[in-house]
């Protein structure tokens, strides 16, 4: 069984604390957590490749620098895939969400 998921669910430019949700999931990778990221709802708007946020830093590039903390497993639920993603991402059907949850020990929905 794998340690942490953490799901984000609402817009990545919604708030500012929308923007430090992944600061939380940098800090679990950095105490050698097995960690893992489900993009559910709004929050897969993160992957798609032509974000011009006018108040924030760009939820892609931010994105994009888990791979740096060796962050392996980033899932987003199929039907919500942008056609284009920024980063590489693995599919999971909507039926086997909670499959998935249950493999983990603590799942954080944020």
């Amino acid at each position: 069984m794998r340690d942490i998921l953490i799901c984000f669910t609402s817009d990545p430019y919604a708030s500012p604390i929308a923007q430090e949700r992944i600061d939380l999931l940098i800090a679990a990778l950095n105490f050698d957590r097995d960690a893992a990221l489900l993009l559910l709802n709004d929050s897969a708007l993160a992957l798609a490749p032509d974000q011009r946020p006018i108040f924030a830093k760009s939820a892609a590039a931010k994105l994009q620098l888990l791979e740096l903390f060796d962050l392996e497993d980033i899932y987003v639920c199929s039907n919500q895939l942008p056609d284009n993603s920024v980063i590489a991402v693995k599919e999971v059907p909507e039926g086997t969400l909670n499959e998935l949850m249950n493999s983990f020990k603590n799942v954080w929905v944020l």
